[in-house]
């Protein structure tokens, strides 16, 4: 490899072009839900069917780390517990993120139910009052 072309790679990528989203999945915001790991709850910065991201002090977690977390969803009337494994990815300023270990059988299809029990209760709660 010539030095030119290594040094190349440190540089920026001007172009005006829109970056291209690296998720796998969207990320939900404004959604009732809270994380429970171990003892402590923590709440829910943003979650996906592929991750979340809590609140809370990061020195409690180490990067790489798997936990259990039991994500509580409030829909409606009713309280949505999953329980899922997930290794600590990155953690800074009281945020800390967790990528879910990949979901088979039961746990994936309750996500993917929440997600859309969620999805449908924001569109009725936003058209009550369009």
């Amino acid at each position: 490899m010539r030095f030119g072309s290594f040094i190349d790679t440190f540089k920026a990528d001007n172009s005006n072009e829109p970056m291209q989203m690296q998720r796998k999945h969207s990320r939900r915001e404004n959604d009732y839900c809270v994380a429970v790991i171990g003892d402590r709850t923590y709440p829910v910065f943003n979650w996906s069917v592929g991750g979340t991201m809590i609140s809370g002090d990061e020195r409690f977690f180490t990067v790489n780390d798997r936990t259990e977390v039991l994500m509580k969803f409030k829909i409606g009337d009713h309280i949505h517990e999953i329980s899922q494994p997930a290794r600590i990815i990155r953690k800074a300023r009281g945020r800390i993120a967790m990528q879910f270990l990949p979901l088979t059988g039961s746990p994936s299809k309750e996500m993917q139910h929440v997600l859309n029990d969620c999805i449908t209760n924001q569109y009725v709660e936003s058209s009550q009052f369009a």
